[in-house]
């Protein structure tokens, strides 16, 4: 409850910038409303006064302990005039039945929706959710009834394996910590210990003394070609983007784990209804919240906790448009924030080249006091700056992770963990014998880069099968340095394998791509780019225990030296500069 009411001073706070309340409230109904199947859902409904009918705002989540944020939006909306709603998933407080994530949800929202068409007072619709509220709109959004106009969605994706696994890796911090804490375990009792237990397909029953089938389903399909996720709710949900009709509105941060998932659905929604449509991609990490370290921001034109503001601005715009003195008009088409510049921009005003090649080198400048000349990006890609031609190696100890710091696939970390986060020195990273680091030369200019990086390495090792995990970030004139992008892969999912490959032979050199999830950044004048290479990120991924087969069945582990070809590191940059349009 501490962090609802964080979260309700942050949106009382925030609520000042959309328009005034007019309204008050005349009444809240509950309603306990039908399901397919006869179970009921929990369901409360706040009408302005004065108003018998109208539009009606909605949303579903399966989270109870944060009702007093739902009730609190649907007042803060029915005090500006709209009837607004929420509803509480089956089997979560009031809601009858049994909660399994994610099944029932297609056939209660499309019950709910029924529902919500047949009652007087709701004319129009206009549906929201964020997170899990937000999957539960994508299941529903093929068979819309008429009543629904439009669809907030925050923070939630529907391409669910690239969500869960990254290049074979796990992602622990978001999956395993969601499940314990919504199968009602504690978090600070298991989490994360209880993602080093192996084999770890057996931690639930081994740890919490009981199975979560629906968590075993994830951890037993690692492989993206899998008629798991092809298939019933999840092939579902891949596909559900180019079968929408009415426009939409997502909001989505460059720091949320939901960020690629996102960026699926827009590039899959028609043409006619992407027109109409809008995406804003803030320097929020999940909730909506800032999770940039490196520069100050400023400028909070769309500071949105939970989304709330953006949501309300979008309802308005499309259901009324917005007079003057109301707020500024939401944008429609992608829009995004740009780390370093302090500003947002419309898609059209940014234009980006080609993908310019960088070469990195492994020397270590700070310890044997070389000089290097200036960056120039308008030469790097002819250019291959000379370094040294043996390998450089690093361990991997599975016993002995590197703890993560800064993600942009971290959920339930602390605060100060997630986001943009100071890295390691440069000259502590090089002395770590779990890390080895790369650098470009001293940028001769702000460079500035808008969508995906590309990061390739040779790299061997001596397990029969090992995780790479790479960490670009930008270090400035003074050493500090923060993170920008990472990724992870195994050798036997490199390269987006949709298949397990247990072909790698210890010793081979195999070559490996990364890319990494897009972004917005402009680099300052004076910095480098800076590239740390290991085998961990712990617990943003699992921890690799260097053996071959499925992750969540194996039960030993061994220590790895991995080794990297000095010689072929490079990035290919998506150089971005604006174009001045509006």
């Amino acid at each position: 409850m501490d962090r609802c009411r964080e979260l309700l001073n942050e949106l009382n706070k925030e609520a000042s910038g959309i328009r005034p309340k007019k309204y008050g409230i005349e009444k809240k109904e509950t309603f306990m409303v039908p399901m397919e199947d006869g179970k009921k859902l929990y369901t409360r409904i706040f009408f302005p006064k004065g108003v018998k009918k109208g539009i009606l705002t909605f949303q579903r989540s399966c989270y109870e302990f944060q009702i007093p944020i739902f009730e609190w939006m649907a007042a803060e909306m029915a005090q500006r005039g709209y009837i607004s709603g929420y509803q509480l998933c089956r089997g979560i407080g009031a809601s009858e039945g049994e909660w399994e994530p994610f099944t029932n949800e297609r056939s209660d929202g499309l019950a709910t929706l029924k529902w919500l068409q047949e009652q007087d007072f709701a004319e129009q619709i206009g549906l929201y959710g964020l997170s899990y509220g937000g999957y539960a709109w994508w299941l529903t959004a093929d068979r819309l009834p008429s009543k629904v106009k439009t669809i907030v969605i925050a923070q939630a994706g529907i391409d669910r394996y690239h969500s869960i696994y990254e290049g074979g890796c796990f992602r622990h911090d978001v999956y395993t910590a969601w499940a314990i804490e919504n199968a009602g375990f504690s978090l600070k009792e298991h989490y994360p210990a209880c993602c080093q237990y192996r084999p770890f397909l057996e931690m639930d029953e081994a740890l919490l003394g009981k199975k979560l089938p629906w968590f075993r389903e994830w951890l037993s399909h690692p492989d993206e070609e899998d008629t798991y996720w092809k298939e019933g709710v999840w092939g579902f949900l891949k596909e559900v983007a180019e079968k929408i009709t009415v426009p939409v509105c997502l909001l989505g941060g460059w720091y949320d784990h939901h960020l690629e998932g996102m960026f699926y659905a827009w590039n899959h929604l028609k043409d006619d209804v992407k027109a109409e449509s809008s995406f804003l991609i803030g320097p929020w990490i999940h909730g909506l919240h800032n999770g940039i370290d490196a520069y100050d921001i400023k400028n909070h034109e769309h500071d949105s906790c939970f989304g709330f503001n953006e949501a309300f601005r979008h309802m308005d715009s499309f259901f009324y448009g917005l007079k003057p003195g109301d707020g500024k008009k939401p944008v429609k088409g992608l829009q995004g924030y740009i780390i370093g510049e302090d500003r947002w921009i419309k898609e059209k005003e940014i234009r980006v080249r080609d993908k310019v090649k960088i070469q990195l080198k492994y020397l270590d400048y700070r310890t044997n006091g070389k000089e290097t000349p200036d960056f120039d990006v308008e030469k790097c890609a002819a250019e291959k700056e000379e370094t040294i031609t043996d390998g450089c190696s690093f361990i991997h100890d599975p016993n002995r992770p590197i703890d993560a710091m800064g993600g942009e696939s971290m959920l339930y970390a602390p605060l100060s963990v997630k986001g943009v986060r100071k890295q390691l020195l440069g000259t502590i990273a090089e002395k770590d014998e779990r890390i080895v680091s790369f650098y470009s030369d001293v940028l001769k200019q702000k460079l500035m880069v808008a969508g995906s990086i590309r990061v390739v390495l040779d790299v061997s090792s001596d397990a029969p099968d090992t995780a790479i995990v790479v960490k670009l970030m930008e270090e400035f004139e003074d050493g500090t340095a923060y993170n920008i992008r990472g990724g992870a892969s195994t050798f036997s999912y490199r390269n987006g394998a949709k298949k397990r490959m247990d072909d790698y032979a210890p010793g081979e050199v195999v070559f490996l791509k990364f890319d990494l999830w897009p972004i917005m950044w402009s680099f300052k004048k004076g910095s480098r780019i800076r590239l740390d290479v290991s085998s961990s990120h712990f617990p943003e991924y699992h921890v690799h225990t260097n053996t071959k087969g499925p992750f969540a069945m194996q039960d030993k582990a061994r220590i790895a030296i991995n080794r990297i070809d000095k010689e072929n590191v490079y990035l290919l940059l998506p150089v971005g500069e604006l174009t001045g349009e509006d």
